[in-house]
């Protein structure tokens, strides 16, 4: 296992791909399409990750969200709403996106969970209406990189959850997925999603359970 690995969202951006507006509509609509079979029972079977779960630092990263309450089949159609409103708020505020959308998730039964998408920003922003400012907390975390279609990223999470008791870390949610590239641009085998879950005891409880610090 890796430590002391300094990880900043900003790097996982690869080209201006999310702005304008329009190209960000059009990620999230294939987002929408990809995620739409896809299921968080931690028993899915599907591709294993294409690297190992690491121990890693992570730096806190201010973003712009929404939360939302949904039905685990609506993932897809959420983010197809949020993300363009989300890109909008940013470039109406002079900035533009630091990386690439993501999705973290708080709570989950099965049939519904309690999660924010968006996207990274490199300073804090002000939010509006249901568009909030948040925080990806710092510290010490786990990841690691799914390969292959969004079906199988299940599979990834327990490898993860794992690992975090194998360490003897509280399991809890507040962990998060980052898509990394455009499933429209590269082949189903290629879909890159990166899972981070931060450990608990380097995190403010107010901060790991809500992206916001009191």
């Amino acid at each position: 296992v890796r430590t002391g690995i300094i990880i900043q969202l900003a790097s996982a951006a690869e080209g201006p791909w999310f702005t304008p507006t329009e190209a960000v509509t059009t990620l999230a609509r294939t987002l929408a399409e990809a995620l739409r079979l896809r299921s968080y029972r931690r028993t899915v079977p599907g591709p294993m990750p294409v690297s190992n779960v690491e121990e890693i630092e992570l730096e806190e990263q201010h973003a712009l969200v929404v939360h939302r309450e949904i039905a685990p089949q609506d993932i897809g159609r959420t983010l197809a709403d949020i993300l363009p409103r989300v890109a909008r708020a940013i470039a109406e505020q002079g900035a533009e996106p630091v990386g690439m959308p993501f999705m973290r998730y708080f709570s989950m039964d099965g049939k519904s969970m309690r999660a924010a998408a968006g996207m990274p920003v490199r300073a804090p922003l002000r939010g509006s209406g249901d568009i909030e400012s948040h925080i990806l907390p710092g510290g010490r975390a786990l990841t690691v990189t799914h390969l292959g279609a969004y079906q199988g990223v299940g599979a990834a999470w327990q490898r993860v959850w794992d690992r975090a008791r194998e360490l003897g870390a509280e399991v809890r949610f507040g962990g998060w997925d980052v898509y990394a590239n455009d499933p429209e641009t590269v082949a189903p085998e290629e879909i890159e999603t990166r899972i981070y879950l931060p450990l608990p005891d380097t995190v403010g409880t107010q901060a790991y359970e809500t992206g916001v610090r009191r």
